[in-house]
């Protein structure tokens, strides 16, 4: 198309040279004379105006100088940031001065940069001497300026732009006499040409600026046309090339070569396809020969295997293309890839298939229903669900199978869902079969809308469940019984703990009194008759006595465990020290007894508790350490408080026998012994009281022990807050 545009163009040029040849030859002898002329003329006045705005720098330059001078001597007499408003503002024009300077290109680079150091040292001069005024004052900045190095540097730029200016000025009067020349001459060629070819001259520049004129539109025409097809068939949104009649490359897409892992557009211009492909399949290369004989050939789908073995779809279509003559000059290939879309059609063709043997033997009834509640589409399963044939009962709604009771609900959801305040819901429902038994069903619902939001249908999916609800029916029955027999239990437990715990606080009061007649008869018998005796009497009333201490140890503690089962205690504000302070004093005997060592630390805090409560279960603790140690070992009980959020948990480590892990439970039941009474006396009562006491109290009790290795015990109970230590009044009721 361009080369169609240069031979229209030499023709017209043909045309006005034998028309107008004697015009055109005065007018080009006169044209080119008057053209140098004018063209030195025009270069004169443009380095003139350079020439011009080159001084007119120079003399900014100088003037944003003296600028930053003055902001410096403002600045070093008054020591104010606001004078040195002018040498900052100056400080950028001067960056800008001498960058327009560079750019003129009418001064000498050696005098630009030589003007460029000048100003530099200048500059760094003012800064020094601000810098110095700023960190060390007027006096040491004077001293700078009092060297005259600033003054000197000055005056060395003004030497320097005064040497310019004046070779500018010289060059100046140079360019304006040659200008005044070229001026004088074109004059006196104009005036003996004008007078021969004046009218001549008119009407050619005429007629070839229109002719110009109407060219430069049509091969601006022309070229944009050419443009735009370039670009279409560069980024066209198929692999598309066009081709001469041997299948030469013309043009081609930039999708053409990137499907083909070409190397660019440019490498491709000029080659055959056949050099570049030459393993072509030959349906395709007779299609090629029919767009060259005229015939336009397509191919909706084909499919194709490429060198790696992937199976590769194409659509295809060969045209031919004329040129002004109507002369096929070659063919025009497209090719698009539908590879991507054949396997989504295909991937969707196989998901209906699933969905549609899903949708028919899924083992729980599926249904599309439209939004009146009609039933569009039901498998069999649904069918044999509600007892209806599918052919019947697409001729009815759910809501004619639905139970009335169960209707209302479920129409509201269906509202719901198509005002789009839910995306789906489920419910437990009844159908009512076509035999009218009842059956229930679980139902989850979820609506399909159209392109535009409009409902389109509902998707169902429907359980049976009536198995399932009979035993919840039977099962709810069963557990109704169940709480019954379970409120009748209690109760009967209730009465027999109440007459267990009377019996035993009876039985414990009512043998204190024997037990202490016989304490006091057999002390007796060893003090008034001792002498009397012999060993074996001794040692027999000596057993009498130490039974009934023993005896006596175990009604105590039983009516202490009673009366923790029956007493109402009231929780307050503690103090944990003076609590384990006035425990120490009862334990002093066996403390004394045993030489045992208790460590309790100095500061403690307070916890909520009943204190005679927490004093017996402090006293059964360190009891417990002292006595459950190894003989010839010395007891030693450490005691210890952490607080954990909002309790406090006091632990007492010993260094006895320790316990074994089976038994960490056991041991806080009433009457679980671990070792004979020989070996460890003792009542087997102390850790029941301590765990009935710290429940009593609602706090926690724990161990932490290992055989041979000691243990640790430990109670938590909740801490008191500062008011609750500051008031006693403060207290909690517990049963």
């Amino acid at each position: 198309m361009v080369l169609d545009a240069g031979l229209m163009k030499r023709s017209l040029s043909r045309q006005l040279k034998f028309s107008f040849g004697f015009t055109l030859l005065l007018l080009l002898l006169n044209a080119i004379a008057s053209y140098r002329n004018i063209l030195k003329l025009a270069e004169n006045e443009q380095a003139v105006s350079r020439s011009n705005q080159a001084i007119a720098n120079l003399e900014a330059t100088l003037s944003t100088l003296k600028d930053a001078e003055t902001g410096q001597r403002g600045y070093l007499l008054t020591g104010q940031e606001r004078y040195l408003e002018p040498y900052k503002s100056a400080i950028a024009l001067i960056n800008q001065r001498v960058q327009a300077l560079e750019q003129s290109g009418t001064l000498e680079p050696s005098r630009i940069q030589k003007l460029e150091q000048s100003i530099a040292r200048k500059l760094a001069e003012l800064d020094q001497t601000i810098q110095v005024r700023r960190t060390q004052g007027l006096n040491a900045a004077l001293q700078i300026v009092q060297l005259d190095r600033g003054k000197q540097i000055m005056d060395e730029i003004r030497e320097q732009i005064s040497a310019i200016e004046a070779e500018k000025y010289q060059q100046l009067q140079q360019r304006r006499n040659e200008s005044q020349r070229s001026l004088n001459a074109t004059l006196l060629t104009f005036t003996l040409v004008t007078g021969t070819s004046l009218v001549l001259l008119a009407l050619v520049a005429s007629g070839f600026k229109r002719y110009e004129i109407e060219q430069d539109q049509a091969e601006q025409t022309l070229r944009e046309r050419e443009g735009r097809l370039q670009l279409f068939v560069k980024y066209a949104p198929v692999s598309l090339a066009m081709f001469d009649r041997e299948l030469h490359y013309i043009a081609v897409s930039q999708r053409w070569i990137d499907e083909y892992h070409l190397e660019s557009i440019e490498s491709v211009l000029g080659k055959t396809h056949y050099e570049l492909f030459p393993n072509l399949p030959e349906r395709w290369k007779s299609a090629h020969q029919k767009g060259l004989t005229g015939e336009s050939v397509k191919c909706d789908i084909d499919q194709h295997v490429l060198p790696d073995g992937t199976e590769q779809f194409l659509r295809w279509e060969v045209q031919p293309w004329r040129d002004a003559a109507g002369t096929v000059s070659g063919i025009l290939i497209s090719v698009e890839d539908i590879t991507a879309q054949e396997q989504i059609e295909a991937e969707l063709r196989e998901s209906e298939e699933q969905f549609r043997a899903t949708f028919n033997q899924a083992a729980v009834g599926i249904a599309h229903v439209s939004p009146t509640g009609a039933w569009l589409r039901t498998n069999q399963k649904l069918c044999e669900i509600v007892g209806y044939p599918c052919s019947e009962l697409r001729h009815l709604t759910f809501q004619d199978i639905t139970h009335p009771d169960d209707l209302d609900l479920d129409l509201k959801y269906v509202r719901q869902m198509l005002a789009g305040e839910i995306q789906t819901y489920s419910m437990e429902k009844r159908y009512i079969r076509k035999d009218r038994s009842m059956i229930w069903i679980n139902l989850t619902v979820a609506l399909v809308r159209e392109s535009d939001g409009s409902p389109k249908y509902f998707i169902s999916v429907v359980e049976d469940i009536s198995d399932r609800k009979k035993v919840e029916f039977e099962l709810q029955h069963l557990n109704e019984s169940l709480e019954q027999r379970i409120e009748q239990r209690t109760e009967q437990l209730t009465e027999i703990n109440q007459e267990l715990e009377a019996f035993t606080y009876t039985v414990s009061h009512d043998l204190r009194a024997p037990l202490r007649i016989m304490q006091g008869f057999s002390q007796a018998l060893e003090e008034d008759y001792g002498d009397q005796l012999d060993e074996v009497a001794t040692s027999y009333i000596q057993s009498i006595s130490e039974s009934a201490v023993q005896m006596d140890d175990l009604i105590h503690d039983l009516l202490s465990y009673s009366r923790l089962s029956r007493t109402q205690i009231e929780l307050r504000s503690t103090d944990l020290h003076e609590a384990i302070a006035t425990a120490l004093q009862q334990l002093d005997a066996l403390i004394s007894e045993k030489q045992a060592v208790i460590e309790v630390p100095a500061s403690l805090p307070a916890v909520i508790a009943h204190r005679s409560t927490l004093i017996q279960v402090i006293v059964n603790l360190i009891g417990n350490g002292i006595k459950f140690v190894e003989p010839e070992v010395q007891p030693i009980v450490k005691i210890f408080a952490q607080i954990e959020k909002n309790s406090v948990r006091l632990s007492f480590e010993d260094n006895g026998i320790g316990i074994a892990d089976k038994y960490h439970d056991r041991i806080f039941g009433v009457f679980e012994r671990l070792h004979g009474i020989e070996a460890f006396p003792g009542t087997a009562i102390g850790l029941a009281i301590v765990r009935k006491g710290i429940d009593r109290m609602g706090g926690k009790v724990g161990l932490e022990s290992q055989l041979d290795h000691g243990s640790r015990f430990w109670i938590s109970l909740p801490v008191a807050t500062h008011n609750e230590s500051n008031h006693d009044s403060a207290s909690h009721s517990a049963y």
